[in-house]
């Protein structure tokens, strides 16, 4: 037999208090959860706790200390399943309000949801959490944004249990699934996002830098922020010359490689960049090794006499000086040649004061050269001008024909061959000035 339970004693009826409860419900706009919102009152003896029931069991609890004043449960309940829900709230006596959750469409796990490392390729499992709404059909598709994509975008049909992947991509993608209902009802989920890289480094510069005759310097920089820069690779005329490695980064950094070994002149120069997925950019540039240079000149032409080695000692006395024909002075110098009569080609002329510190005296008279070195005499010619007459010394001269540089620039010649061109002089009637490095 069953033995009857005794409960409290209530009172009179007149006397009882029950508290009142409300709730109501309301459906998320992507339809994956219902928030249901609660109050309840009780002013005599206050709210000490509310229930949340679902088919037969107690799924949330709260708890007060006899709240006199309307109690709202805060934050509100999030329902992820459709059902009927009984909500009970107790004073001194209990009082109950039921409401039903109904349009909350089948989740989805996804598994796993979203990575952040970045790959060539992700894939994830796709997981429905069936509720009373009946899947009619499922489709998907991958978009770089969170924004909900319209309906008739998807067009890929996938099913519970299904792995899909994705590759080909660079930067942030999210996986959309639509969910159909057997009654009509259409919802949208969407992963967290996996992050693709099929995408080179960022190449900022590279140069080819002459380094010598036969070398070329190559400098790269540039920047991986996704999967890091792991190698540089350099090439001179598509043969790879030198290979540069880092560890890896995603910050900029630049490496550089000198190339020797090269023919001079000109090449074409490429750099690949390689991240640590294998992803890779290539620049290229053209280069050349350094070249010998030379500004060129107009060549002006003169006729000199130059003192041959040998000389004969001599001195001159007054009568034999007198007796010399002397009809115009002459420059002289030692190093570089004599002036000469440009009409006769011959040297006439009397003393010329080359060395005023020496008082070294010369004179030209039919081919030879009298040089004074020492004596203060002096007499006058015949044409009134006065010459050092003894101890001279006698040399004999040859007629030579020189070249000097011009003073009009023509043009810049760059050769690999530093013997090509004089390095400061004259060929074939131009006069070379070669620098004193290479380009």
């Amino acid at each position: 037999r069953s033995v009857p339970k005794i409960g409290r004693y209530l009172g009179n009826a007149s006397d009882l208090v029950w508290p009142t409860v409300n709730a109501t419900v309301e459906l998320a706009s992507d339809k994956e959860n219902a928030t249901i919102n609660i109050t309840a009152k009780e002013e005599k003896n206050g709210i000490n706790k509310i229930e949340i029931w679902l088919l037969g069991e107690k799924i949330k609890e709260y708890t007060y200390d006899n709240i006199k004043t309307e109690v709202t449960v805060n934050p509100p309940y999030i329902a992820t399943q459709n059902g009927k829900y009984t909500i009970k709230a107790y004073g001194d006596l209990m009082a109950s309000t039921t409401v039903e959750v109904t349009g909350i469409m089948p989740g989805i796990e996804f598994e796993p949801n979203g990575n952040t490392t970045w790959e060539k390729e992700h894939s994830t499992k796709i997981k429905v959490q069936e509720t009373e709404e009946k899947i009619k059909s499922m489709k998907y598709q991958w978009t770089n944004s969170v924004t909900e994509p319209v309906d008739n975008t998807f067009t890929e049909i996938c099913n519970d249990g299904d792995t899909i992947c994705k590759n080909g991509v660079t930067g942030q993608y999210y996986l959309w699934v639509l969910l159909e209902t057997e009654n009509g009802t259409i919802a949208k989920r969407r992963s967290e996002a996996f992050k693709f890289d099929n995408e080179g480094p960022n190449i900022t510069s590279f140069t080819a830098t002459k380094y010598s005759e036969t070398g070329i310097t190559l400098s790269a920089t540039a920047q991986d922020n996704k999967s890091s820069i792991v190698k540089f690779e350099f090439y001179v005329d598509n043969v790879l010359k030198g290979t540069e490695t880092c560890t890896a980064t995603t910050s900029s950094i630049s490496k550089s490689k000198t190339i020797t070994g090269l023919s001079t002149g000109s090449h074409s120069c490429k750099v690949i960049v390689y991240d640590a997925k294998n992803n890779n950019s290539t620049k290229t540039t053209s280069g050349s090794t350094k070249l010998y240079v030379w500004d060129t000149y107009n060549v002006n032409t003169a006729t000199k006499y130059v003192k041959d080695s040998g000389y004969i000692n001599t001195t001159i006395s007054q009568e034999n000086y007198s007796s010399l024909n002397v009809t115009n002075e002459v420059s002289f110098n030692e190093d570089y040649g004599f002036g000469t009569n440009a009409t006769t080609n011959m040297f006439f002329g009397g003393w010329w004061q080359y060395d005023s510190w020496r008082s070294k005296k010369y004179a030209v008279f039919s081919n030879m050269v009298y040089v004074q070195y020492t004596g203060n005499n002096s007499v006058t010619g015949t044409t009134g001008k006065k010459y050092y007459v003894y101890d001279v010394k006698k040399y004999t001269c040859s007629r030579k024909t020189v070249y000097i540089k011009g003073t009009n620039r023509n043009s810049v010649i760059a050769s690999p061959n530093i013997n090509q061109y004089p390095v400061n002089g004259n060929l074939n009637n131009i006069w070379y000035v070669r620098r004193n490095k290479p380009e």
